[in-house]
C-alpha cells in the first residue's frame, strides 16, 4: 500500500510517540481506504444479504503491524489498517422521560439500533537482530580452532619469539634426519660409554657381563680426582664435591640399589 497521514503524518519517530500516537476515525478509515458509504459486499469473500453501507452494518478495524531491521540499521515498524465488515449493531431499549409535567403516562420506552466500529488488538509480525556476544566469541574461537590457528600462533612463538630458545628451535627445525648418521652416532656413543665405564672400574679384561658395578665411594674418588686443581686452589671445598657425588649418583641409581651398571 502507500503512506497515509495518521494524527498529521505519515512517519512518526521514537522520540515523537513516547506519549503514544492518536488520531481520528476519518484517517483510520482514509489509511484503509474505505468509507463510512463504502459497500461492505466488496470487502467480504463470496455473495450474502448484507446492508448497503459500512455505516448501517457496523465493521472492524484491524491493524497490522510488521517489524523490520535490516541488518546494521534502525528499526522501523509498519502499520496497516483493514476494515473487516462486521455486525457491531446493539439494541437502545432506555426508558425516555417526557419534558411535559409529570402523568401517568408521561414516561415510555423507546427502541433503537445503535452502529459502533469494533477496534482489535494489534497483529505484530517482523523480524528482529539482535548481537550476541558470546555465541559471537564461541564462533570465532570454532573457527580459529577448525583452521589450526593456535598452532600456528605456538609455533610463531617458539620459532621467533623466545630468545635463544627459538633460535635453538630454528636450528633444531631445519636440520636434516638422517637414518644413517643417527646410526653411526648411536654406536659411537656406546663404545664410548662402555670404554668410559671400564676406566672408572679400572677393568679392561672381563666381559662387559662380568664388570663390577660403580658405587658412590668409586665416583666420589673420580670427581675427587678430576676437580683436584679446583680443590687445591679452594674453587671448591670438599663438602661440595659430597654433594656433587650425592646429587649424580641419586640419578643414576634408578632402582635404589646403591650401585650403577
Amino acid at each position: 500500500g502507500s503512506a497515509c497521514n495518521f494524527g498529521g503524518k505519515s512517519e512518526w519517530q521514537l522520540d515523537e510517540s513516547v506519549g503514544g500516537i492518536s488520531g481520528t476515525l476519518s484517517e483510520l478509515l482514509n489509511c484503509a481506504r474505505v468509507t463510512l458509504d463504502s459497500n461492505p459486499t466488496s470487502l467480504l469473500a463470496g455473495h450474502m444479504p448484507v446492508p448497503p453501507h459500512l455505516r448501517t452494518m457496523g465493521f472492524k478495524i484491524e491493524p497490522h503491524v510488521e517489524i523490520t531491521q535490516p541488518l546494521f540499521k534502525s528499526r522501523r515498524a509498519y502499520v496497516r489498517v483493514e476494515a473487516v465488515p462486521q455486525v457491531t449493531s446493539i439494541w437502545d431499549n432506555h426508558e425516555q422521560i417526557s419534558s411535559f409535567p409529570a402523568t401517568a403516562a408521561s414516561s415510555r420506552r423507546h427502541s433503537r439500533r445503535m452502529h459502533g466500529v469494533a477496534m482489535s488488538a494489534p497483529r505484530v509480525f517482523g523480524h528482529l537482530h539482535h548481537f550476541d556476544w558470546v555465541s559471537f566469541l564461541q564462533g570465532f574461537v570454532d573457527i580459529a580452532v577448525v583452521l589450526a590457528i593456535p598452532r600456528f600462533i605456538v609455533f610463531f612463538a617458539a620459532m621467533y619469539a623466545m630468545g635463544p630458545t627459538s633460535e635453538v628451535h630454528r636450528n633444531t627445525a631445519r636440520t636434516r634426519l638422517c637414518i644413517f648418521s643417527k646410526f653411526r652416532n648411536t654406536v659411537a656413543k656406546l663404545m664410548v660409554a662402555e670404554d668410559a665405564f671400564r676406566g672408572l672400574v679400572c677393568d679392561w679384561k672381563n666381559d662387559i657381563h662380568q664388570l663390577d658395578s660403580l658405587n658412590a665411594t668409586t665416583l666420589h674418588h673420580r670427581l675427587k680426582h678430576i676437580f683436584l686443581e679446583h680443590c687445591e686452589s679452594g674453587l671448591l671445598q670438599a663438602e661440595e664435591i659430597e654433594n656433587m657425588v650425592k646429587v649424580v649418583f641419586k640419578q643414576m641409581d634408578c632402582d635404589n640399589s646403591g650401585k650403577i651398571g
